[in-house]
């Protein structure tokens, strides 16, 4: 009678499982701190247990596999530990040195030298952020910036990631902002697009330079889910590995007639990393790019040696390979895509190809494991996208199945041929390169719907990726996509909630009614931060918006919110006028006022209408604030649920607390919004006694450039709890009309930075 054993789980493969230890050594610094001396002594002597547990005698892969997971785990601690001691700079300083890695306007710049204001230049180590007035340069490039410097802003919303930890992680402790920039920049590349009716797309597939690309079409590849073919990703550099080895094999094949020694195999392999590490070196070294040329080269050499190479294998040590050179790369959004769209085209295809036939034909088999590999690079990138940018094109998996035959795979060598052949060859491969985009962009319009905005928190992001790793548990990965995907629970019935956001120099705070109102009181700084925040908290929609007054630093952010969250109503002062050419960044913007007025149904000034739970107490009409008119004018509002209430006062300085208080009217409360974030124009005595506060909230920058708030001020709150959003993070103030509750949420690093 035969005996059926049970089927064991195939044992991990040792790169995947070196990379994943990697990956999570990483992610425990800087909470875990080892010397980088006790971690290369724990490698080496992890890694002679792995040789022992080897050995004929004992042949145990158990004990090698967990000897290989822990110098993982280690090599993960030691890349960050092992980079030197940053320099902590403040006030103007001039520094020089080498970009060691970069994106979009900021980059990390590993010092040569420095010079603070009105001083010589002397030898420094380390890095520093450095924020450019435009596009950064890319990777390797040697620069000189002049500007201001400041500690690392170690605040951020509770489900934005956490800046303190990954400077800690990349070895710099602060932030330059650049106002002067001297760097031999690089000559850009002499491209022949003449004629090309698509000659921005065109430019844009070989550099990755945008401008030249129309918004119409810009804003249509992003709705499709498409715009990663303009970014210099494992496609382009696969291309041109192929193109370069091709051309090394062809000259290899004469030599061999006359080259008795062999080896010419190594010809072409060299030739294709060439080609991979050159059309890099074009691109300034993006992540992908880094990620796509330590594949070519590692599959260029298991070629040579005629090997099969192990794609899981390939990635694993491609990923080593780029965190080893850049420890920040974790943090970045594109080693996040790149890499999750790899690992998701490995695992997700095999759940979807098995229903097929075996003896399915040609023409049903490959465009069913096309879309399967679509479908497993989005599900690998869904979770990326769902955090950090919370919009997901529905049919990208269909738009990609069309776009990127015709622009990625044709389009794009045909492009690279054309700069490369003569006339007439050279003109006609530009024709039809120019004629491929065109259909491409042409039939993205029948793919071109409303992106639905999934928001996930980062564990919740976490739980999107191991639904995606579970490739044989298909019900489980549900579970866990559904789990991480349902909306975020209301606060507590029949509690107020108000949520002042750390959002930096600027007030935002969110106030959930018992009743189902949102409220959103200012917006904070220009950025997308705060439409994130509000959707990762369940808020698809708001009732009301408050502008105490248009300044930037309270206007900026709703502008996003209002264009993306449907508004019913906006209350606000009387319009600003418009700014002279040489008004200062601060200025009122009386465009983006204007716009956002567009944008909402019912949009009313001065003093609202009664409100359920609001009094409505400045400015009087009108008021006009002899000094600053803008500031002075800041709606007052107070907020009143069971008996318990909170006071917004704006931006009001004296003359605006002046004309409240001659107002006569009752203004006490239990708490108050700390105007014009503890300005010292603010916060007199008398406004103090008559709103009798026993808690004040301050929303102000972390070390701002105002000196918010003034030790002056804050003399005047004794005897009142002060909470901070600068040193608290998020603060949440929630009762049932009698209690008063208090917690604070994305508190800043408690560590030393």
């Amino acid at each position: 009678m035969p005996v059926h054993l049970p089927r064991l789980p195939a044992p991990p493969r040792p790169m995947p499982l070196l990379a994943a230890a990697v990956l999570i050594g990483l992610w425990l610094y800087p909470e875990v701190q080892p010397e980088p001396a006790q971690c290369l002594a724990g490698i080496a002597a992890l890694a002679l247990l792995a040789l022992l547990a080897l050995l004929p005698g004992l042949r145990s892969g158990r004990a090698a596999l967990l000897a290989l997971g822990g110098i993982g785990l280690l090599l993960g601690l030691l890349l960050p530990a092992r980079l030197p001691d940053p320099p902590r700079l403040r006030g103007e300083w001039g520094l020089a040195g080498e970009v060691a890695s970069a994106g979009g306007r900021e980059a990390i710049l590993s010092l040569e030298a420095a010079a603070p204001h009105g001083a010589g230049w002397g030898p420094v180590r380390g890095r520093v952020l450095v924020r450019f007035p435009e596009q950064a340069p890319p990777m390797g490039s040697a620069v000189l910036v002049r500007g201001r410097a400041a500690p690392v802003d170690p605040t951020f919303l509770p489900g934005a990631p956490d800046p303190a930890r990954r400077a800690l992680r990349a070895g710099y402790r602060t932030r330059l902002t650049a106002r002067e920039v001297s760097a031999p920049g690089d000559r850009p590349l002499s491209l022949d697009l003449a004629g090309a009716a698509h000659a921005g797309l065109l430019r844009a597939l070989i550099d990755g330079d945008r401008s030249g690309i129309p918004p119409e079409v810009l804003a249509r590849m992003q709705r499709t889910g498409t715009t990663h073919l303009l970014s210099i990703s494992g496609l382009h550099i696969g291309l041109a590995a192929l193109c370069c080895g091709g051309i090394g094999w062809l000259i290899g094949r004469p030599l061999a007639l006359i080259w008795p020694w062999g080896g010419l195999r190594w010809l072409a392999a060299a030739a294709a990393v060439a080609g991979a590490g050159m059309y890099a070196e074009i691109a300034g070294w993006p992540v992908p790019a880094i990620r796509a040329v330590w594949v070519s080269a590692a599959a260029a050499g298991l070629g040579a040696l005629h090997l099969r190479p192990d794609p899981a294998a390939l990635l694993s040590l491609a990923m080593i390979g780029v965190l080893t050179g850049d420890p920040d790369a974790i943090h970045s959004v594109s080693f996040q895509l790149s890499f999750g769209a790899m690992i998701g085209m490995l695992l997700v295809p095999q759940r979807l190809t098995r229903w097929l036939p075996p003896d399915a034909p040609r023409w049903l088999r490959w465009p069913a494991e096309a879309l399967a590999a679509g479908i497993g690079a989005t599900a690998g990138t869904f979770p990326v996208t769902s955090y950090h940018f919370q919009d997901f094109p529905p049919l990208s998996t269909l738009a990609n199945l069309w776009a990127v035959p015709l622009i990625g795979s044709f389009a794009t060598p045909a492009l690279l041929l054309s700069q490369l052949l003569p006339a007439p060859f050279g003109p006609l491969l530009l024709r039809l390169a120019d004629g491929a985009c065109g259909i491409g962009l042409w039939g993205l319009q029948f793919f071109d719907v409303a992106p639905w905005h999934p928001a996930v928190s980062f564990p919740m992001a976490l739980l999107l990726g191991l639904a995606v790793w579970m490739r044989r548990r298909l019900l489980p990965a549900l579970a866990l996509t559904a789990y991480a995907l349902w909306p975020a629970q209301p606060p507590e019935p029949d509690r107020l909630q108000i949520v002042f956001f750390s959002i930096g120099q600027g007030d935002a705070a969110l106030v959930r009614w018992p009743d189902g109102r949102d409220w959103l009181i200012d917006g904070g700084p220009p950025g997308r931060d705060l439409l994130l925040e509000l959707r990762r908290r369940g808020v698809r929609a708001l009732d009301m918006i408050l502008l105490s007054h248009p300044h930037p630093d309270h206007l900026g952010g709703l502008l996003p919110v209002a264009e993306a969250l449907p508004v019913r109503r906006l209350r606000a002062p009387l319009p600003p006028d418009p700014a002279p050419d040489d008004a200062p960044d601060d200025a009122p913007d009386a465009d983006d006022f204007a716009r956002l007025a567009a944008l909402i149904p019912d949009a009313r000034y001065g003093i609202g209408d009664p409100e359920p739970g609001a009094e409505w107490l400045h400015p009087a009409p009108g008021f006009t604030g002899p000094r600053d008119p803008v500031n002075d004018q800041s709606l007052v509002v107070r907020l009143t649920w069971g008996a318990r209430r909170f006071l917004f006062a704006g931006d009001i300085e004296a003359a605006g607390e002046a004309a409240l208080l001659a107002s006569g009217q009752d203004l006490r409360a239990d708490l108050l919004k700390v105007p014009h974030h503890g300005s010292r124009t603010s916060s007199s005595a008398t406004l103090l006694s008559a709103v009798q506060p026993g808690w004040a909230l301050i929303s102000c920058g972390f070390e701002n450039r105002y000196r918010h708030p003034s030790p002056e001020v804050l003399g005047r709150y004794q005897g009142v709890t002060v909470l901070r959003t600068d040193r608290m993070g998020t603060v949440i103030v929630s009762s049932d009309g009698a209690d008063l509750r208090v917690e604070a949420e994305g508190a800043p690093w408690p560590g030393d930075l």
